[in-house]
């Protein structure tokens, strides 16, 4: 319970404090998105083989997902972020044990600032 609590929490902190600006592109690019699960409390490797195999279900096999997949979150929320396009988010959305999946937050840096 408190794990659930927890993670709904950091979700709803996460989702208030992202950067409000994404652009719309096309809808067959591909783009870094962050997938929210349902938290578990099965080991960090269980939860990962779940997520792969939750996102070869809309890619077609594990390869493909483990190629998508550049993090995976173990420690205060459950989830990856993966490359995916709008129609692959739609589907993947439909996926049980999915709750969210948001873009990845792009920050851009002052040109006084890049050394």
């Amino acid at each position: 319970m408190p794990y659930k609590l927890l993670s709904v929490l950091y979700s709803l902190w996460f989702m208030c404090l992202a950067p409000k600006t994404f652009s719309k592109p096309a809808s067959s690019t591909a783009l870094e998105r962050i997938v929210f699960m349902e938290r578990t409390l099965d080991s960090a490797r269980v939860r990962e083989s779940k997520n792969v195999h939750t996102l070869a279900s809309v890619l077609g096999s594990d390869k493909e997902a483990r190629k998508a997949i550049i993090y995976t979150f173990e420690n205060i929320i459950d989830g990856f972020s993966a490359i995916l396009t709008d129609p692959q988010v739609e589907a993947l959305s439909k996926q049980p044990g999915v709750l969210k999946i948001l873009p990845a937050p792009m920050y851009h840096l002052p040109q006084g600032m890049i050394p």
